[in-house]
């Protein structure tokens, strides 16, 4: 048009933009924004502001940005419409930096914010993908009053929804209860918000409290509120609390999901009651909420801790008969059950009689001189590799897998060096089953060697460290570790002295370790809480010497049942 000498009107230009935004056709829209700059097309106000939110709508984040600085660029006056249609188009892309230099524009334009640029903001805070980003967002809301702009219902759940992704849930009630003395409307999405991060910190009774709020205050929560109340309660093994929160749904006529009665049913396995859980997976079936593989899992872990390998096999039938795929660790509870009841030997002929009804085993043509990996041992179906210390086992798998398919049955920590088995076939192979099932089974043995501060002598031969163990919740940025608690996992350590030395007034011994269950961290947890913690040990003990910078653990000794 305008090599033709046709004016191109600005409105009528922003609303073309308009249309090839709102038909998702992005090439177009693009060419339509390049024009516009490049022939200093001067659109107006309200013709922008649509565009800018179509933009907006479309998912369009960049676009809504350029169209912004065009109008700027043409001296277009901005005003609060489209400021906040852009700072809402950033918010949906998690595009938090951008969105507030543009909130930042606002007052250098002298275009007085309202709650909704700054309930944006923070929503953009809330959607970025990157860890801490909750001081922002507390940082507009501190800044709100200042701005003379009220903080409604939305505002109040994005922020603390950001602290419920940060991880801070006390903030997050502190928050709440500030919000509830002050009258400020609170709405459902904030107090979910609110439990879900009760729920991240395992916090159990503060999350049930903020859902007895809900219902003092009336405001009606939904199923995704009560699923977090009752996983909270689920890490805790308070199974009853989670069945009341279930008893409690059905009350306030919300719909059961599978969600929500998958955690009641981990409460249960957490607690050792394997009734509720099998009871209530029954209960599932029968009013057609179609149990997934976890729930599954879920119930068969409770069989495993509680020794019911009959009804193990039974949940097992069931899986087969919903044409669901039972990979090794599922085989392995039941193995599991039968060798605490009735011994090892028993349980080897369980696993024997399991593979006999599974398809045949394909032999593995893969070559065993890989590149950058020393291979130890080659098996039908498994391979066992020397892992170096510093090396992540994601990153060994990753390269035998490029050969073909692979499937992880233990792994070793990024400081750990030793043996690696790694399965050569997909998970829920007759491969991956038999090698799987021995370690979820608790067939398979390893054996470490570590050197520990301390002094542990030979001739008080095996020791023995029964403690459970649980994950701790990670704040942002600081990797997850393990802790001795009551509420945690079984766990099972023995170890021995094979050696005591001594230098410049301290001892070392030299320990076998031999984990009877696979807990993460479990050798240095369990030393390090009888006044043994390794060398080199920078979590759970102190960084190493200089003669050792490296954490002293090695997987020595690995013993398995082979295919033939």
């Amino acid at each position: 048009m305008h090599a033709k000498g046709i004016y191109m009107d600005g409105s009528t230009t922003c609303s073309v933009l308009s249309a090839c935004v709102k038909a998702q056709h992005l090439r177009e829209s693009t060419s339509v924004l390049n024009l516009m700059r490049r022939n200093a097309v001067q659109g107006s106000t309200i013709a922008c502001s649509a565009a800018i939110g179509a933009c907006s709508h479309a998912g369009l984040w960049h676009l809504a940005a350029e169209l912004l600085d065009h109008m700027a660029a043409t001296q277009v006056p901005r005003n609060i419409i489209t400021f906040s249609s852009a700072i809402s188009s950033c918010a949906k892309a998690g595009q938090w930096t951008l969105a507030l230099q543009i909130l930042e524009q606002m007052s250098s334009c002298h275009v007085d914010h309202d709650t909704i640029s700054c309930s944006a903001a923070i929503t953009a805070c809330e959607k970025a993908m990157v860890a801490g980003q909750w001081t922002v967002a507390l940082d507009i809301l501190g800044s709100m009053p200042r701005l003379r702009v009220l903080a409604d219902a939305v505002t109040l759940a994005s922020v603390i929804s950001c602290l419920e992704k940060g991880e801070q849930w006390e903030r997050a009630l502190q928050l709440l209860s500030q919000g509830c003395g002050e009258e400020m409307e609170v709405n459902y999405i904030g107090l979910s918000a609110a439990i879900s991060a009760c729920e991240k910190a395992g916090q159990w009774k503060a999350a049930c409290e903020v859902l007895r709020f809900s219902a003092t205050a009336h405001i009606r929560v939904d199923i995704v509120a009560y699923s977090a109340a009752i996983a909270a309660c689920s890490r805790s093994g308070e199974w009853q609390q989670a069945f009341g929160l279930l008893e409690k749904m059905a009350e306030e006529q919300i719909r059961q999901d599978t969600v929500a009665c998958t955690a009641a049913i981990t409460a249960c396995t957490n607690s050792t009651e394997w009734k509720s859980a099998l009871t209530l997976l029954n209960s599932m079936n029968r009013r057609l909420l179609s149990p997934e593989l976890f729930a599954y899992t879920t119930a068969l872990s409770a069989c495993d801790l509680a020794e019911r390998w009959e009804e193990a096999l039974l949940l097992m039938e069931d899986m087969q008969q919903s044409s669901m795929v039972i990979d090794g660790m599922h085989v392995g509870c039941a193995i599991s059950a039968v060798q605490k009841r009735r011994g090892r030997p028993a349980a080897i002929r369980l696993l024997k009689a399991l593979r006999a009804t599974w398809p045949p085993l394909i032999p593995e043509s893969r070559k065993a001189d890989m590149e950058g990996l020393e291979v130890l041992s080659l098996h039908p179906g498994l391979l066992v590799l020397n892992k170096p210390a510093g090396v992540r086992t994601e990153d060994m798998l990753e390269q035998v897998a490029r050969l073909g398919k692979v499937t992880e049955i233990s792994r070793l920590d990024v400081p750990t060096s030793g043996l690696l088995p790694v399965v050569l076939d997909a998970e829920g192979t007759t491969a991956a089953r038999w090698y799987k099932s021995q370690f979820a089974g608790r067939l398979a043995r390893k054996e470490y060697l570590c050197l520990c501060e301390g002094e542990v002598l030979p001739a008080e031969g095996e020791q023995r460290v029964e403690l459970p163990l649980r994950i701790m919740p990670k704040g942002p940025g600081s990797a997850a570790r393990a802790a001795v608690d009551p509420l945690g996992r079984e766990a099972l350590t023995c170890y021995e002295s094979l050696a005591v030395y001594s230098s410049d007034d301290k001892i070392w011994s030299l320990v076998s370790a031999r984990p009877k269950t696979g807990r993460m961290h479990q050798i240095r947890v369990h030393l390090a809480s009888v006044g043994l913690p390794l060398v080199g040990d920078r979590v759970y003990g102190l960084p190493g010497p200089s003669w050792c910078p490296r954490l002293f653990l090695h997987c020595r000794r690995l013993t398995f049942l082979g295919w033939t």
